[in-house]
C-alpha cells in the first residue's frame, strides 16, 4: 500500500487482483484497468500474470493531482513457484508503469511494460535514487536490478559484487531502500538478502550508491537460534527523521537496529505474543 501525504489517495497492490485505487482515504476502491484484456507478455516459461503484484513504487503529486501520480508495479509473487498448480504464486511480466493511471477506466489499459527481461520473477521492492529520480532499482527474486534514465524494456543486473553475473541472479533480494543522508551522513542504499547456499544472506550497504562497493553487515544472531537459518526474509524500515537509523525486521520474531551502520539490539518477541 502507498498513501498520499494528505492521507486521501492510496494504492494497493494485490496477489492477483492487480493495484486498486481509493481516492477518499480508503472508503472505496476501484481496480486499474483490472476488466481490461491482458494484452501479449514477454516470452515466460512459468505460470504468470499481470495481475499479480508484489510491490509499488508511486510519486504522488505534490498538487493532490491524480492524473499527475507516477505509479511503477513490481509484478509476480514474491517468491513464484515454477510448477503450474493450483494456488501456486504465479511470477510476473516486468514491471508495469503509468502517470495517472487514476484517470482512466476500469475497461482501459492504463499500463505500459517495461523491465520485461524480469517476468518470470517476483519483485519485493522498487526504490529511487534520492539524487536522481530516473534512476530505479528493484530487489527481485532474481537479483538486484536497475534502470535509469526513464522507461526501458530491459533492466539491468547491478553490476557490483555480491549482484553480479551469474551467482548474483541467484540471490533472491527481499528488499531495497535509498535513503537519503544528511549533514555528515552519506545517501546509502540497502539491500537485504536471502541466500540458501549462506554465503550472502543479510544485509548489504553502499554509500556510492549502485556504484559500490557493498559491504556485507553481520547480523547478530541471525541464524543461531533455534529455528532461525541464514536465509531468513528481511525487510526494512527508515527513520526519515535521521539517517543514520535503520531498522531490518527478520522471520522468528528478529528486529535489529542499525545507528550509522552499527547493529546495536536485537529483540526476539515471546512466540505466544
Amino acid at each position: 500500500v502507498q498513501v498520499s501525504n494528505n492521507g486521501l489517495r492510496a494504492y494497493a497492490a494485490t496477489a492477483n487482483g492487480g493495484v486498486w485505487f481509493s481516492d477518499d482515504a480508503g472508503e472505496t476502491w476501484r481496480p486499474l484497468g483490472g476488466w481490461t484484456t491482458t494484452g501479449d507478455p514477454p516470452p515466460i516459461d512459468r505460470p504468470s500474470s499481470v495481475l499479480a503484484c508484489g510491490c509499488l513504487l508511486v510519486r504522488f503529486d505534490n498538487g493532490n493531482n491524480a492524473n499527475l501520480d507516477e505509479v511503477f508495479v513490481g509484478t509476480g509473487e514474491l517468491i513464484p513457484i515454477e510448477r503450474g498448480r493450483p494456488f501456486s504464486r504465479n511470477s510476473g511480466v516486468g514491471i508495469l508503469h503509468a502517470t495517472g493511471p487514476a484517470a482512466s477506466t476500469i475497461f482501459a489499459a492504463p499500463w505500459t511494460t517495461e523491465g520485461t527481461n524480469l517476468a518470470g520473477s517476483g519483485i519485493f521492492r522498487i526504490a529511487e535514487d534520492p539524487a536522481d529520480a530516473t534512476t530505479l532499482v528493484a530487489a527481485t527474486s532474481a537479483g538486484l536490478w536497475t534502470r535509469t534514465g526513464g522507461p526501458v524494456a530491459a533492466w539491468t543486473q547491478v553490476g557490483v559484487a555480491p549482484f553480479s553475473g551469474g551467482p548474483g541472479a541467484k540471490l533472491i533480494c527481499t528488499d531495497v531502500a535509498w535513503v537519503a543522508g544528511a549533514g555528515a551522513t552519506p545517501t546509502r542504499l540497502w539491500v537485504a538478502v536471502r541466500d540458501d547456499t549462506g554465503t550472502n544472506p543479510g544485509v548489504w550497504v553502499s554509500g556510492n550508491g549502485l556504484a559500490g562497493p557493498f559491504n556485507q553487515i553481520v547480523l547478530p544472531a541471525l541464524g543461531t537460534n533455534p529455528g532461525l537459518v541464514p536465509s531468513s526474509r528481511l525487510t526494512f524500515a527508515s527513520a526519515p527523521s535521521d539517517p543514520r537509523v535503520m531498522y531490518a525486521l527478520g522471520e522468528q520474531n528478529q528486529v535489529w537496529r542499525f545507528d550509522n551502520l552499527n547493529p546495536i539490539g536485537i529483540e526476539r518477541i515471546p512466540p505466544n505474543l
